[in-house]
């Protein structure tokens, strides 16, 4: 299971198989799943500098998408993800991300329809994309640790902790613990969100990569979600 097909079964209702977050934003956080596990298994890294902005006298910061081992990870969709971020080698991360999120998740919930996760119950003359859990075993597996993690407070493992720091780009965690309206509560799993996101749950190696793909990432589901990102 891809790092994106599980933040999916997160962000999809168990029951009514619709998407708990605006789907802008769910494309653009599943394309940046993918860039973290790429990230993660060595095959891409970024490439910050500040360059000056001319005749403004102000520095602007600027990601670029390296590829470091061009290899096939052996996944259709990851290497798809690959294959765009070997196209666009030195271009800024955001284009990588936009291309990257393209038809990314219906992709992904034929994949988890063929593997018996989800049914297809769309409703293409309504336009209603329904999604509900069929097998509800693997979401529950992804699940409990990363709602153990923001409430029991335990340590999450890399993968719990990067989908916790995807979520928490846009203040998602609630939802997928399911406070309700509950805004205290909420608030407290929000910082622990944010304590478990800056937290040093990836190899140092690529820490800094990852940084810069989760921060762009969640930039731009933000911006989606107030009709600005597409």
């Amino acid at each position: 299971m891809l790092l994106a097909e599980d933040l999916l079964l997160l962000l999809t209702d168990d029951t009514s198989g619709r998407l708990s977050a605006f789907d802008a934003k769910v494309d653009y956080l599943l394309a940046g799943a993918n860039l973290v596990e790429l990230a993660l298994t060595g095959r891409v890294e970024i490439s910050r500098k500040v360059k000056p902005i001319r005749f403004l006298g102000i520095n602007r910061q600027v990601d670029r998408l390296v590829v470091r081992d061009p290899s096939p990870t052996g996944d259709a969709v990851l290497d798809a993800a690959l294959q765009i971020a070997i196209r666009g080698q030195g271009n800024h991360l955001l284009w990588a991300i936009r291309k990257s999120r393209m038809n990314l998740r219906w992709t992904l919930y034929m994949r988890l329809v063929s593997s018996g996760m989800v049914r297809d119950e769309s409703t293409s003359l309504l336009g209603r994309d329904r999604w509900p859990v069929q097998d509800s075993r693997h979401i529950a597996e992804v699940r409990r640790p990363v709602i153990e993690a923001l409430v029991g407070q335990t340590t999450p493992d890399t993968r719990s902790a990067a989908l916790i720091a995807l979520l928490h780009t846009i203040r998602h965690e609630p939802t997928i613990v399911g406070v309700g309206h509950r805004a205290e509560i909420s608030r407290l799993i929000e910082r622990r969100g944010t304590v478990i996101a800056r937290s040093s749950w990836a190899p140092e190696a690529v820490r800094d990569s990852i940084d810069a793909i989760i921060a762009t990432t969640g930039k731009q589901a933000r911006l989606a979600g107030e009709g600005g990102g597409g």
